[in-house]
């Protein structure tokens, strides 16, 4: 009964703050002109729905990755029955030229989580949670399959495997770690070969809790410490150690200030991002990991609340970045901090910018759950966003440049 009473609540007052919204002026975005796409291709042919009726059966995007030919959707279908979830996976090929429906793949019974990327030479390759590495030509046809032996859940041992992609799409990490202890199995592979580099086991220490992997290079792991906003490096087969400066310590030649959006690599670089910043100039920097500064990129000026929630995309050749922002007015962020409620007035859009310049690229507006991936060899990205998927190409130059 509370949450009937507080959802006719939320419907009411948020129908009143969004008649109240059109008799107010249109809140300048800065600069930035949003792009217009390429082409536009359609999901619905192909299966594609967000019904969470009385069936709760509903599709959603797993997975986007492009090479200079070909782009990759990963659909998962999802249905929940009696308590119990049940997940498949399939692959549209489209065509990166013109967005043309060129062929389909699967579908695999797997649960969630998966992992589709493509690989320097132009590949495509998608990992199931299950352990199943399939490496498929960028036309669709399957080139390999691996089998991993993953350790599974059992009384008092709770595992989790993930597969991380270096920015250069060269190298791939299989990681399995047991929850409680930290004990952990790590895999290395070239992408394209699926060729086992490096196969090593590592001992939980009891009582201590090990950075958990949040992204790699090609020679390193980053590591992340949860809450505590501490980050950490290491060579694959090195010890951690620790990136993070105490609480507003900022030396002129060390950049490296971690905040709660996870960074990512960039080649040999971090991508470092911003919390909330109201009324400001947010600044996203790209530093080396020893901390020594290598260009920063200001979000512009905008009034209100707003929210950098992580990168999205990195290009191959590490020229390139994209990083969400969330946009939010004053009565919607009253809404939510106040009413424990969804937001209802947030803007979501990506912000790309190139390496060593100042000035965003270009901006493009999202619903805010959108996948991106840049094109090799194009100069553009790829965003599937609800029940579409667009291609956008990038200008060939950004004010001030």
């Amino acid at each position: 009964m509370k949450s009937a009473l507080r959802l006719l609540l939320g419907t009411y007052v948020r129908t009143m703050f969004l008649a109240l919204g059109l008799l107010l002026p249109a809140t300048k975005m800065g600069a930035q002109e949003t792009l217009k796409p390429v082409w536009t291709a359609s999901l619905q042919p192909y299966g594609y729905r967000h019904n969470w009726g009385p069936s709760r059966k509903f599709t959603r995007v797993d997975g986007l990755a492009a090479t200079k030919d070909t782009i990759a959707v990963a659909l998962g279908d999802h249905d929940y029955r009696d308590g119990k979830r049940f997940s498949s996976l399939r692959l549209i090929l489209l065509e990166t030229r013109t967005g043309k429906f060129l062929s389909k793949l699967g579908p695999w019974e797997s649960d969630p989580p998966y992992r589709l990327t493509s690989t320097q030479e132009g590949r495509f390759l998608l990992f199931l949670s299950e352990g199943e590495l399939h490496l498929f030509s960028s036309s669709g046809e399957e080139l390999k399959e691996v089998n991993l032996e993953v350790p599974s859940v059992s009384p008092g041992r709770l595992w989790y495997t993930r597969l991380f992609v270096s920015p250069s799409n060269q190298t791939i990490l299989i990681a399995s770690t047991e929850f409680h202890s930290g004990e952990a199995h790590h895999r290395i592979y070239s992408a394209d070969t699926l060729e086992l580099k490096m196969d090593w086991t590592e001992a939980g220490k009891k009582g201590t809790r090990t950075p958990s992997i949040v992204g790699i290079s090609d020679e390193q792991m980053l590591g992340s410490e949860g809450n505590s906003g501490r980050h950490f490096l290491r060579d694959f087969k090195g010890p951690w150690q620790d990136l993070s400066l105490p609480h507003g310590e900022v030396g002129r030649d060390r950049h490296l200030i971690l905040s709660r959006s996870e960074p990512a690599f960039l080649k040999d670089a971090l991508i470092v991002s911003s919390p909330y910043q109201a009324n400001a100039e947010a600044l996203i920097s790209v530093v080396q990991t020893d901390g020594k500064l290598v260009s920063q990129h200001a979000i512009p000026k905008l009034p209100d609340y707003n929210h950098a929630t992580g990168v999205r995309a990195v290009s191959q050749d590490s020229r390139y970045f994209a990083v969400a922002l969330e946009h939010e007015n004053k009565l919607s962020h009253w809404w939510d901090s106040t009413m424990d409620m969804w937001p209802w007035g947030a803007d979501y859009y990506l912000y790309v910018w190139r390496v060593g310049t100042r000035v965003p690229k270009a901006r493009i507006q999202t619903s805010g759950s959108a996948s991106a991936s840049f094109v090799p060899e194009v100069s553009g990205i790829v965003i599937a966003d609800g029940d579409g998927v667009n291609l956008f190409r990038l200008p060939d130059t950004s004010p001030g440049e």
